[in-house]
């Protein structure tokens, strides 16, 4: 295998690769899903928060809320009317004022404020929202406020909001389609237009050519996954870990399509085998949005070593440190694909020259 060789294949489809349609088709998909995906759950354009509130007194709290055009407001007559709707997501947040709490804040008192919080709600919302109860008592008690609020998140669903919950499969996508998809269908034309034929016939070798489509992935599918978590906002702390996790996502991703590529003789047979083999990379991301599911049951799944480490980082804050033996699984997972396309390549090597 000559570096220089991969080096010359890999500047040239550079230089080709993004005047084609499937490039910009994998530049422009996960960006245009992304942005159909946050707009829906609120990460580009958030709705206006939703407080339910339930006076069991003659508060005046209510009607002032009510003014406010930041807060979409809902008076309700009973406590359990106010959870129902909380933990059903209809409300993002539930108040409830208990009977002379005008009064006993007016005479320095400490009444409690109790507040329920939905798990889906967003984490700006609940500030929003509790400043501004917090805001509306010292107004009304004159000077700060000798108030408790007690927050109680209701409902057996997870407290992470789904768009967070949702970053995770976005990378992936992005990943998928650059590691997956440009690898494998460079090599396929490659071998349709018969100009693999001619570069094999110089002293370039199959690992020279392959290495060169499989950089060309790498590169696309590591940029469009760095890309998609920035613009979701999946970045934490520890940058150097969140690059290395994408990074083992996109190597896995560009073996599986130097597999697919070696394979399959034409595109719609590439698009065919996507079709039904994407359960399998997609499975624990569809996942992890059902907490309730057992842990084990995603971890069957090869892209999991990737997909947890970045859910457990975007999510949980989690370190390196803290997941590096998922990330070292997936690095072994790698290792067996490579295992797997080497002797592919051989023998793709050998269909060309017969051909």
């Amino acid at each position: 295998m000559s570096i220089r060789n991969s080096w010359i294949i890999f500047i040239k489809d550079m230089l080709m690769g993004p005047r084609t349609m499937m490039v910009l088709w994998l530049f422009v998909m996960p960006l245009l899903i992304t942005f159909v995906i946050r707009l829906i759950f609120g990460g580009l354009i958030d709705p206006s928060p939703r407080l339910g509130i339930v006076d069991l007194g003659s508060s005046s709290i209510p009607a002032v809320v009510a003014e406010l055009d930041e807060i979409e407001v809902t008076i309700l007559d009973s406590v359990e009317i106010l959870r129902e709707q909380v933990e059903t997501d209809d409300l993002d947040a539930g108040l409830i004022l208990e009977e002379g709490f005008d009064k006993l804040v007016i005479s320095g008192k400490f009444p409690e404020l109790r507040m329920f919080v939905g798990g889906e709600s967003l984490a700006s919302t609940r500030v929003v929202l509790a400043v501004t109860v917090v805001d509306l008592v010292r107004g009304l008690a004159g000077e700060p406020a000798a108030v408790e609020v007690v927050t109680e998140v209701i409902g057996d669903g997870p407290t992470v909001p789904i768009e967070e919950r949702l970053v995770p499969m976005l990378v992936l996508l992005s990943v998928a389609l650059g590691g997956v998809f440009l690898p494998a269908s460079m090599l396929i034309q490659e071998r349709i237009n018969r100009t693999a034929d001619a570069v094999l016939a110089t002293p370039v070798q199959v690992g020279d050519f392959v290495l060169a489509k499989g950089a060309v992935g790498f590169l696309l599918a590591f940029g469009m996954g760095v890309l998609t978590l920035l613009i979701n906002g999946g970045f934490t702390r520890y940058v150097a870990g969140n690059l290395t996790v994408i990074a083992v996502g996109a190597l896995m991703s560009v073996l599986l399509g130097l597999i697919l590529g070696a394979t399959v003789k034409d595109l719609q047979t590439m698009f065919a085998v996507w079709k039904s083999g994407g359960i399998i990379l997609f499975a624990p991301a569809v996942l992890f949005l059902f907490p309730s599911i057992p842990g084990w049951i995603p971890k069957l799944f090869p892209t999991y070593y990737f997909l947890g480490p970045l859910y457990e980082m975007t999510v949980n804050a989690a370190s390196l440190s803290e997941v590096y033996i998922d990330l070292i699984i997936g690095v072994g997972i790698s290792a067996v694909l490579f295992a797997i396309l080497t002797p592919l390549a051989k023998r793709m090597e050998m269909r060309l020259a017969i051909a």
